[in-house]
């Protein structure tokens, strides 16, 4: 653990912070006298810092806490992670906040103006009730929460760069992103001894239950950014697609506006014309889309549809609505827009 609780006034010390760098001796003083103490179980903890390892806390005595079960990868990512924080948030990070809706401590916290959100660590499978217990616990909080795996829990398909072994805890805390631009799910995956952060986007089933494809991003932890929305992470160059994806669906949307009101605007006034008096035929109802029977077929000139892609005009077309007199023209269907 990277946080104590000083006896002597209820402050939190957290041993990682920069101002106990060069103070560390200080801590091992207090240490003597049992005044560090664990903030779950509140039994004494001692200052553990050598050249090896990163500074923490240990219980002096082996108790029934939840931080005597954390492993070493788990410590690790949390305090790259905080450190990394820290220098986007400052004082607005919290470290091992404690919270009783969860059986282990929330890893990081962030605090700013309005907006809360957290990062949820998980360095190994997780049986479904404590899945399902940090699932709903961050619910109730009503906090959105970024999850964060290990390095090692990633499962690289060794035949397919795009692919990756999903266990059933990775796939239960796969999280929607505006960065998946309409597709899929993220997950994102920490290397603490290099710094770099591996995230999956676009994340889609290929072979059940496990094989998923998606869009790999490797970036150094500096690089990367944080979504104010939400807290999640930013990859070089995600925002600038974000932005290209919303334009472009922004202008697919006004096209096809346009091409109903087109459609409208013809259907009012083709019920406009006076119609000469004639012998009522009984009326059918159209058929929905009618499918082409094979790409380039030669279509009937009678029928003439607007493409609800492009909004032009046309009688090549490869299906049609008799209802609407909308289509999809062959000439998208060659440039590779069918839906």
């Amino acid at each position: 653990m990277y946080k104590a609780i000083d006896a002597r006034d209820s402050s939190e010390v957290v041993i990682i912070d920069p101002k106990w760098a060069d103070a560390i001796e200080s801590l091992r003083t207090i240490d003597r006298q049992n005044f560090l103490l664990c903030q779950g179980c509140s039994q004494p903890v001692r200052v553990r810092a050598g050249e090896q390892r990163r500074q923490h806390f240990a219980h002096k005595h082996l108790q029934n806490c939840t931080y005597s079960d954390e492993s070493p990868a788990l410590r690790e990512a949390r305090a790259v992670l905080y450190q990394w924080l820290v220098g986007k948030f400052g004082d607005c990070v919290t470290i091992e906040k404690m919270s009783d809706d969860f059986f282990r401590p929330i890893d990081c916290w962030v605090e700013k103006d309005s907006k809360r959100f957290a990062y949820w660590i998980i360095d190994a499978t997780m049986k479904p009730d404590k899945r399902l217990q940090v699932l709903e616990g961050f619910l109730r909080l009503g906090v959105g929460a970024t999850f964060l795996l290990t390095a090692d829990m990633l499962h690289a398909d060794p035949q397919d760069a795009d692919r990756i072994h999903l266990t059933t805890t990775e796939r239960d805390f796969m999280q929607r992103s505006d960065y998946d631009l309409g597709k899929g799910q993220s997950l994102h995956y920490l290397d603490s001894s290099t710094r770099r952060i591996h995230t999956c986007r676009s994340l889609r089933l290929v072979h059940p239950p496990q094989v998923y494809e998606g869009v790999p991003l490797n970036n150094c932890l500096d690089d990367v950014l944080v979504s104010p929305k939400n807290g999640e992470f930013v990859h070089p160059g995600e925002r600038e697609r974000l932005s290209l994806y919303r334009e472009e669906q922004e202008a697919m949307e006004k096209r096809l506006r346009e091409a109903e009101e087109h459609n409208r605007r013809f259907v009012l006034s083709r019920m406009a014309e006076p119609r000469a008096t004639s012998i009522p035929r009984p009326i059918s109802s159209p058929a929905p889309f009618q499918e082409r029977p094979a790409y380039g077929a030669v279509q009937s000139l009678e029928k003439v549809g607007t493409c609800i892609f492009c909004g032009r005009v046309t009688a090549d077309w490869w299906t049609h609505n008799g209802v609407t007199g909308m289509c999809k023209c062959n000439e998208c269907l060659r440039q590779g827009i069918t839906a």
